[in-house]
């Protein structure tokens, strides 16, 4: 069995680096946000909306405006100033040590050295990993592992892969999509990696 896993959302919880960075752009542009930012921001986005649809939907930014902080949003998010703020998730290492078949990660970044340096920091650099970029389909990389493989991720992307890699898939509600928009979706989604099977 090779056991794929997907990065952001999955091992590392990098909630904080996405409000904090969309909170400091926010600030750079004169925008307060209230107390509750944090949870309203990371909740809206995990109910299956976009960033920028926060901006123009909640906070009532003008569309430009919006579409302006988006995009620095994106050019800044894999800076290393950013990447400090996340942080393995409780189960990432124990799940990791438990497994008995082959592990890769599979993610798509851009700033691939800032990524070698981070799963330094957390740990997790003696395993295989596989870096694509957002033009590239994970489901290319999964049709050419042999034997029986097991993709574990929490977004669409990561389901449309398995999919059409026709691989089994393990989906995590505790990322970037929450238990009810994959409810919504109906599929069978898990809080933890627990029910992994192994």
């Amino acid at each position: 069995m090779t056991y794929v896993f997907d990065l952001d959302g999955t091992l590392i919880d990098s909630t904080e680096r996405h409000w904090r960075l969309m909170e400091s752009i926010l600030a750079g542009h004169g925008i307060r946000c209230g107390n509750d930012f944090a949870a309203d921001y990371m909740y809206y986005k995990s109910s299956g909306n976009s960033g920028k649809s926060y901006l123009t939907d909640v906070m009532c930014l003008d569309p430009d405006t919006a579409e302006t902080i988006q995009k620095e949003w994106i050019e800044s998010i894999e800076d290393e100033e950013w990447l400090m703020y996340d942080r393995l998730y409780d189960d990432a290492l124990p799940t990791l040590n438990r497994l008995t078949g082959s592990i890769l990660f599979l993610t798509i970044r851009e700033n691939r050295d800032g990524l070698i340096k981070q799963l330094k920091d957390l740990g997790l650099d003696k395993y295989r990993l596989e870096v694509l970029s957002h033009k590239d389909k994970k489901s290319d990389v999964l049709i050419k592992i042999q034997g029986e493989v097991l993709m574990t991720g929490d977004t669409e992307i990561d389901l449309a892969a398995a999919k059409e890699a026709h691989c089994g898939f393990y989906m995590l509600n505790r990322g970037f999509r929450n238990k009810a928009y994959w409810d919504r979706q109906g599929i069978t989604s898990y809080e933890d990696l627990g029910c992994l099977p192994v």
